[in-house]
């Protein structure tokens, strides 16, 4: 969004005016900070229920908003926040350390892998590779409310599903926000088989941010999608790749041996088990050069 510059601002820095001169600009300068009202913004002020236009006044793909729809949004990311400060399961009860990861560690770390391995495979293959960051994003977002739930913690699959499907939807119902998305509605679609009554279909090419997170994490959770064999692959390398950096640490009170054995050639991808392989083969190193030390010692 250009600003209009204030002429009479003594204040601006050189390299500003650098910029300025650089090139040619003569009112559209957005100045290094600034002030500005709603309404200068082009955002009336509101009161309860009254719509917000987001955007220019002359776009077509301005998305309207009001103080409920806020509300709701800023109730989603408060909740959201509990990732944040829930640790992870499995590390709890293993009392591995020095610090136990929470779940929106693990997340964001798989996010970072996905978009790299999307990104290194896109070239050679159909990935998505911004479906397959939103993806990793979006995958343990249920766990918000149900906790990290292992195959320790005494409840059963089907259970698990059903508690985090009712977390999802429950989530995902407060981010009502519509918006132009015809390439991921039309994905979303042909993921959930034309038959989920959740999926988003406010009118012709028209998604909702809800029903755009429900049908990541949907489509996460069966799996069958390229982009969704290569999340659940980065979401199992980064839980042994935690577990080597924890074993590296040096203070854990308990094996991680587990951790490795129930992945080792579960890949879906190639790249899946290249990146295995590699993770596998530093521990060996690791382990290896321990076992000579201790020789060494005695």
């Amino acid at each position: 969004m250009a600003m209009r510059r204030d002429d009479n601002n003594s204040n601006t820095s050189n390299h500003q005016r650098n910029i300025e001169r650089a090139n040619d600009v003569d009112d559209t300068v957005l100045a290094p900070s600034f002030s500005i009202s709603m309404s200068e913004a082009g955002v009336a002020e509101t009161g309860p229920g009254t719509e917000v236009g987001i955007g220019s006044s002359s776009s077509s793909s301005s998305t309207t908003l009001t103080s409920s729809t806020v509300k709701n949004t800023i109730d989603f990311l408060m909740l959201a926040r509990n990732l944040k400060t829930i640790p992870r399961t499995g590390w709890v009860l293993q009392n591995a350390g020095p610090r136990i990861e929470s779940i929106a560690d693990h997340s964001w770390r798989i996010s970072l892998m996905s978009f790299i391995s999307a990104s290194s495979l896109s070239s050679s293959s159909s990935f998505d590779t911004n479906r397959c960051i939103k993806m990793a994003l979006v995958h343990d977002l249920a766990e918000a409310t149900v906790g990290d739930i292992t195959p320790h913690c005494g409840i059963s699959t089907d259970e698990k599903h059903a508690k985090e499907l009712h977390a999802i939807i429950e989530m995902t119902s407060k981010l009502s926000i519509s918006y132009e998305n015809e390439n991921d509605h039309a994905k979303d679609e042909q993921s959930n088989d034309n038959n989920d009554n959740n999926s988003s279909n406010s009118g012709s090419g028209r998604s909702t941010i809800g029903s755009e997170i429900y049908g990541l994490w949907k489509e996460y959770e069966e799996g069958r999608t390229e982009e969704a064999k290569l999340v659940k692959d980065m979401d199992k390398l980064e839980m042994i790749l935690q577990a080597l950096e924890y074993e590296q640490d040096g203070k854990n009170e308990k094996s991680l041996d587990g951790f490795f054995d129930t992945t080792r050639d579960q890949w879906k991808t190639p790249i899946g088990r290249a990146w295995g392989k590699e993770i596998e083969s530093r521990r060996r190193k690791k382990k290896n050069q321990q076992q000579q030390e201790e020789k060494e010692i005695n």
